[in-house]
């Protein structure tokens, strides 16, 4: 199996050798007429031996291509059979090569890259079928030539050509180098164009203009709701005010005890129980633990408050001590919420 890999810089230095022998034979053609030409004058140099290379395959595809003269170039499909069969394999596979290198390539496969393989069967069977080697190079100059809008932007492709003894043997892959630059055009002649410095200044302003408005809203969205929260604790202050005053006021209206009836949790309203005027304060079981029912009872007891001790089931007895003065029995079970008007029945059953 012998292949040929067909890259873009090889495409490049193939047709920067053409460019100067194209050159190279207008320059000595303008040395021939003048009269002054010196045979030795490009000897050392890199064109120098460029062109002494060329003159040199020049000269051998001369020879392979029979009838054409060194330096013509044989018309596509050409082919000599005598000089083809007089060839050796590996002559032939180097004559293979030039025809290949000589297939026109399209622009837009510059950053594509092509791998011919060709097996040694292959070699031969296109060496001795003429139809068999048209097909092979009309193959590949039809993937050469084909017009790829995509290969800039998706990097280039990588295409492989399997030939072997016949066409049935013949297979193409093909494979994405992937995207270059993100997806973007590298052509030079389609660059972005760059943003002036008013413009990135411009953009720069913005963007602090930005982040300054979202910090100006932050604060007045947090002042907002302190002023809410203040506004909320003016307003239950108010009512308990309201509400205390109110219990004052009717205190010296009734002669009979008052039973301030309310959750108590917490010390601080026993004594407003006692500022207030009333008598008596309900402790709920169900709404304390029992170590906190005791102390609560204690306090009141203290304050010359008198305790009303409010449970349900024979599970909250253990709440009665001395410091209790009254008990009532709630038909309403506080965690559920459900009523039963037995209740209070079933409690004279309860054992104490």
């Amino acid at each position: 199996m012998s292949g040929f890999l067909f890259t873009p810089m090889t495409r490049f230095y193939a047709e920067a050798l053409a460019y100067m022998k194209h050159a190279g034979g207008k320059a000595a053609d303008a040395e021939g007429t003048n009269g002054a030409a010196d045979t030795n004058g490009t000897s050392g140099s890199f064109a120098g031996t460029v062109l002494d290379q060329l003159a040199r395959k020049e000269q051998e595809a001369g020879k392979s291509f029979g009838s054409y003269a060194a330096g013509s170039i044989p018309p596509a499909g050409y082919r000599d059979e005598q000089a083809v069969q007089a060839m050796s394999m590996d002559q032939y596979k180097m004559y293979i090569y030039q025809k290949i290198s000589a297939l026109p390539t399209s622009a837009t496969q510059k950053w594509d890259a092509v791998s011919v393989q060709i097996s040694e069967e292959g070699f031969a069977a296109m060496k001795a079928d003429p139809a068999y080697e048209k097909w092979v190079l009309d193959t590949l100059r039809q993937d050469f030539a084909f017009y790829n809008p995509w290969s800039a932007y998706t990097g280039g492709s990588y295409r492989v050509h399997f030939f072997g003894a016949t066409r049935e043997e013949y297979r193409g892959e093909s494979f994405q180098m992937g995207f270059r630059n993100g997806g973007k055009h590298t052509d030079s002649a389609k660059k972005k164009k760059q943003k002036s410095f008013w413009e990135k200044r411009a953009e720069r302003h913005k963007m602090y203009m930005d982040l300054a408005t979202k910090a100006y809203y932050k604060r007045e969205n947090e002042r907002e709701y302190q002023q809410k929260i203040a506004l909320g604790r003016k307003e239950v202050s108010s009512a308990l005010l309201r509400q205390q005053a109110i219990e004052r006021a009717a205190r010296p209206l009734v002669e009979i005890p008052i039973l301030r009836k309310d959750f108590i949790i917490d010390e601080y309203q026993l004594y407003q129980t006692k500022i207030v005027g009333a008598d008596a304060v309900l402790l709920i079981a169900a709404a304390l633990e029992l170590e906190e029912c005791n102390e609560l009872a204690e306090k009141a007891h203290e304050l010359g408050l008198e305790v009303l001790l409010e449970i349900h089931s024979s599970e909250e007895l253990a709440y009665i001590n001395k410091g209790t003065d009254m008990i009532g029995i709630n038909n309403r079970n506080l965690g559920t919420f459900f009523t039963d008007v037995e209740n209070s029945g079933a409690a004279s059953a309860f054992p104490l």
